[in-house]
């Protein structure tokens, strides 16, 4: 992906997810902000949402759903051009939407 997306870990340690976002502050920073986190309840999401983050992804959290998060939030810049998704091996081709894993589509 060559768009600029900004993901943030929010950790145990931290605070809150609160000042953790407005640490970004949003008229300078027009990129999206997704926050990485094991905080799961409704009000942490709401909080961190209401903060500032465009998306929220509680952890444990599988590979191919942060690329298409990512991928959906770069997608809404002015600026995203369609690329390749890639994962470890596998590479999905944005034009036509073939997987492939190594050199063979699967």
């Amino acid at each position: 992906m060559h768009s600029r997306s900004m993901s943030r870990n929010i950790s145990l340690h931290t605070t809150s997810n609160t000042s953790t976002t407005a640490l970004i502050a949003r008229p300078v920073v027009t990129i999206p902000i997704l926050l990485l986190t094991a905080k799961d309840t409704v009000a942490d999401k709401v909080q961190g949402l209401n903060a500032g983050a465009d998306d929220y992804l509680v952890k444990p959290f599988a590979m191919e759903e942060l690329v298409a998060r990512l991928h959906a939030l770069c997608r809404r810049q002015d600026s995203y051009k369609v690329s390749n998704l890639s994962y470890g091996d596998y590479v999905l081709e944005a034009s036509t939407y073939c997987l492939a894993y190594g050199k063979k589509r699967v």
